[in-house]
């Protein structure tokens, strides 16, 4: 079965702070698997011609953005240690029933990009581009790419709910979110 990270929250912790850091984990590798392997994103925009947007440029934004994230996760680990992170995080609605509802949405939106993916794509294919082949006619027809599309969309926005309410006590994520929506801006090219 193809494994692709995806951003979610890892309900089996054992506290909203840790909940939390959880789902800060896992947007490095979400993006790091969809900017270069298996989703090769970063290809895919070299290779579709948007304006003067390199695969190169494109990874190079990457790598800032991957610094904001472990930026980000130290400034969290800070505030966890100091003693200020759940008072934070209440502010923001991240804890109790909140956090496990924004939490469940997320990993519902998750798990939906995730089938949809096992279904298409249920081995590793080695050398193939899950964009690639989305945007082949030959290989996927054009509502698939389309529905692959729409449902990585619903999950972006989503991030990017997420992320807008994280940015408020933690402003270097306005980087990541800022990254999020380059992504969104290249799809809809």
């Amino acid at each position: 079965m193809a494994h692709y990270a995806l951003p979610r929250f890892d309900l089996s912790r054992e506290n909203d702070e840790e909940i939390v850091r959880s789902f800060l984990v896992s947007l490095e590798y979400f993006f790091k698997n969809f900017v270069e392997t298996p989703f090769n994103f970063a290809d895919w925009v070299g290779q579709k011609n948007i304006g003067n947007l390199t695969s190169d440029m494109f990874q190079s934004a990457w790598e800032e953005t991957r610094t904001s994230l472990r930026t980000t996760l130290n400034l969290y680990d800070d505030s966890q240690n100091d003693g200020t992170l759940y008072r934070k995080l209440e502010s923001i609605g991240f804890t109790r029933a909140s956090l496990q509802a924004k939490a469940n949405l997320l990993n519902t939106f998750s798990i939906k990009l995730g089938d949809f993916i096992t279904e298409f794509f249920p081995f590793e294919v080695p050398n193939t581009r899950v964009f690639s082949i989305l945007y082949s006619p030959e290989n996927v027809n054009y509502s698939a790419s389309m529905a692959f599309i729409n449902i990585l969309k619903d999950l972006l926005d989503y991030l990017n709910a997420l992320l807008g309410s994280l940015a408020k006590i933690f402003d270097v994520i306005d980087i990541i979110k800022e990254f999020k929506e380059l992504i969104e801006g290249s799809i809809e090219v």
